[in-house]
Formats: C-alpha cells, sequence, structure tokens
C-alpha cells in the first residue's frame, strides 16, 4: 500500500514538474519527407467608386508539397512545388473561373496555371516556421508563359501580374507565415500568450501584430488560438497595378483557431478570418488629374489542410 502511495505521488510530482517546464513548440520536420498544405482562400472586397458600389468576389485555392532536402542548424532547406491552382472571381459583370486541372488548351489561363504545376522552388524555413529565404520562384511564371509568347504583350503583362499577385513570392511567404511563423522562442504552458510580428506584402504592404495563446495539449494534437492587428504600412508609398499606381491606408483584425501535430509541429487544419477597412487611392494623372480616393472594406476567410 505504501509503495503504490509513494508510487502515485511521485507520478503526480513528475506530471506537475512537466506540465510547469510547458510545451516546446516549434517544427520537427524529417529529412527527406514532403509536407503538404492545401489552401483555400475566400476574399469579399467591397468598394464605393463614386457614391457607386462595387463588389468583388475572389476565391484562391492553391495545393502545396514541403519536400525537406536538408536541416542545417535550426533551419529547414525545402524543394517546394505548386501541386494545383486554382482561382476565381466574380465581379458585378462577368464571372472568371480557371483552374490548373481544366484540360482546355483553349482556357488560356488555366493552361498557364497547369504549367506552374511541379515547378520546383527552394525555400528556407526557421524551426519557428520563419519563412528566410525564397530562391527561383521567378523562374516558375518564365516557364509557364514561354508557350505562350506569341500573344500580345500588354496582355501577357496583365495575366503575369495578376498571376504573381495571387501566387507569387510575396503572396506565398504572406499566407504561408500566417500558420507556420506562429512559434514562441521558449517553452510555454497551457494558457500562456506570446506575440508575434510578421510583415506582409502583396501590392499591400501591412505588419500583422499576433497574439497567440496555447489552448490545448492532447497525445497527438496542440491547438492555438491568435488574434492580430493589421494595420498597413508605406501608406504614402504608390505602386503599380494593371497600369494603375495605388496606394492603401487600411487597418483590420485577424483571428485565427490553428491544430498542430504534436510530433512535427506541422499544422494539421486551420482557420482564419481577416476583417480589413479603409481607403484606397489612385495618384493623380494626365487621365485622373484630381486622382481618387476609395472607401473599402475586405473580408477574408481561409481554410488551411495538411498531412496529419
Amino acid at each position: 500500500m505504501m509503495r503504490i502511495t509513494w508510487t502515485t505521488i511521485i507520478g503526480i510530482l513528475v506530471l506537475t514538474f512537466a506540465q510547469a517546464q510547458g510545451t516546446e513548440l516549434a517544427l520537427r520536420l524529417q529529412k527527406g519527407k514532403a509536407y503538404k498544405q492545401v489552401s483555400n482562400s475566400t476574399v469579399i472586397i467591397d468598394q464605393d467608386i463614386n457614391g457607386e458600389k462595387v463588389n468583388l468576389e475572389m476565391m484562391v485555392k492553391s495545393s502545396l508539397s514541403f519536400m525537406v532536402k536538408s536541416i542545417r542548424g535550426n533551419s529547414y532547406n525545402m524543394e517546394v512545388v505548386y501541386e494545383s491552382l486554382g482561382l476565381d472571381m466574380k465581379l458585378p459583370q462577368v464571372s472568371m473561373s480557371f483552374d490548373s486541372e481544366k484540360n482546355d488548351e483553349q482556357d488560356i489561363f488555366s493552361t498557364i496555371l497547369s504549367e506552374m504545376k511541379n515547378r520546383p522552388f527552394k525555400v528556407k524555413m526557421s524551426k519557428q516556421g520563419k519563412i528566410e529565404e525564397v530562391e527561383e520562384m521567378e523562374s516558375i511564371f518564365e516557364a509557364a508563359f514561354q508557350k505562350f509568347s506569341q500573344l500580345p504583350e500588354a496582355k501577357l503583362a496583365q495575366m503575369k501580374g495578376q498571376l504573381i499577385k495571387a501566387f507569387g513570392e510575396e503572396s506565398f511567404v504572406g499566407n504561408s507565415q500566417m500558420i507556420t511563423a506562429i512559434f514562441p522562442q521558449n517553452a510555454v504552458a497551457l494558457g500562456d500568450t506570446w506575440s508575434i510580428d510578421t510583415d506582409f506584402k502583396s501590392g499591400m504592404s501591412a505588419r500583422v501584430s499576433s497574439s497567440y495563446t496555447l489552448e490545448k495539449v492532447t497525445r497527438k494534437e496542440i491547438f492555438i488560438s491568435g488574434n492580430s492587428k493589421i494595420v498597413s504600412t508605406d501608406k504614402d508609398t504608390y505602386f503599380e497595378s494593371n497600369g494603375v499606381s495605388l496606394k492603401y491606408d487600411l487597418t483590420g483584425t485577424m483571428g485565427s483557431e490553428i491544430k498542430i501535430d504534436k510530433s512535427t509541429g506541422w499544422v494539421i487544419e486551420a482557420t482564419i478570418g481577416q476583417d480589413i477597412a479603409g481607403d484606397s487611392f489612385i495618384e493623380e494623372s494626365l487621365l485622373m488629374p484630381d486622382g481618387m480616393k476609395i472607401p473599402m472594406s475586405m473580408k477574408n476567410k481561409m481554410v488551411i489542410t495538411g498531412d496529419k
């Protein structure tokens, strides 16, 4: 009886000590293994252009494979490929749908998406999920457009700009880090919170200031919630978009619910919601001497799934 009692006490003390030490949150990936990241994002944009309400709905989907080629210190060197891509747009007067899996040579945009598949680029990611380097991604777009060099240059430039905005390096880094760059530097216990700041740039530049909380730990899974504030940066800097010079002054919030594989640190499921509002500005030009201010709001829901 005494032995059982002491065994129970020691077990409780060990468990208490382990809980007090907290949970180490980080990526623990294996060399030679590929990890999937499937993303479906729905963006609804409402704009007020000279008193007229203009609505845009866009759905972006992608499936990525991250192959760990080597592990150096605190970083993973990866070979990444798009396995599938899709883009749907609903405008006031027209709807468009493009998909890399559509077998239709008359659909140029979908064919270009198909040409982007399975073309590797290099990514260096820290064990805290921060993307440190991206290399050779531009070559994906160059190769994808090669067979369409006979098209008018202006049309090619417009299509390429749209694709880079949706699937290029800046979009890839920003979207990926929303579910990878979430880990604290130190061990945390249940209920602990930590802060992480990241910069997002995909046309508009923004600073995302996030507070994450360790909600639950089971034998196989870790649950994290996040609340973020989003503020556009470079508010006075115009950038070119489809031949128009734009700048943004936007603020918003983001909420995240993330489930992680306990053994690898890779995201199994995540739901992210963004609510952003403010103004966009068109720069003064010969065609628009007074420029234009466009009040706008944007809601984005992203659902990500990965390997279990």
